[in-house]
């Protein structure tokens, strides 16, 4: 099933390879993949669409929380698509898909 992610990145030279480096490597071809500047000056918006499931789309997340680039995740969809509540991704608390924080979410958290 197509899944889209979001990633708010730091606008620098490399990222997008990083991240793009980190899907491939793990097999999975990506179907689409849109790069813009964000409302926050430094601060690129990326838009994966990858054909896997729910659950490892989580995996994917968790792995991109680990680039020191990357500032937040978000794939909204991916539990709209899990019928069963058995079958959504989770952390182990109990907290169900959301991932947790990143490392720089204070930028993505920051008022202007």
């Amino acid at each position: 099933m197509k899944q889209t992610l979001t990633a708010l990145v730091l606008d620098q030279p490399g990222v997008l390879m990083r991240v793009a480096g980190l899907v491939t490597r793990r097999g999975f071809n990506i179907d689409s993949l849109t790069v813009g500047p964000a409302e926050e000056a430094g601060l690129s918006r990326m838009t994966i669409t990858i054909d896997t499931d729910a659950w490892t789309l989580e995996q994917i997340i968790k792995q991109l929380y680990k680039l020191v680039d990357v500032v937040k995740v978000s794939a909204p969809a991916a539990l709209r698509n899990c019928s069963n509540p058995g079958d959504r991704p989770h952390r182990g608390d109990g907290a169900g898909a959301q991932p947790s924080v990143g490392p720089l979410a204070h930028l993505a958290n920051r008022e202007n």
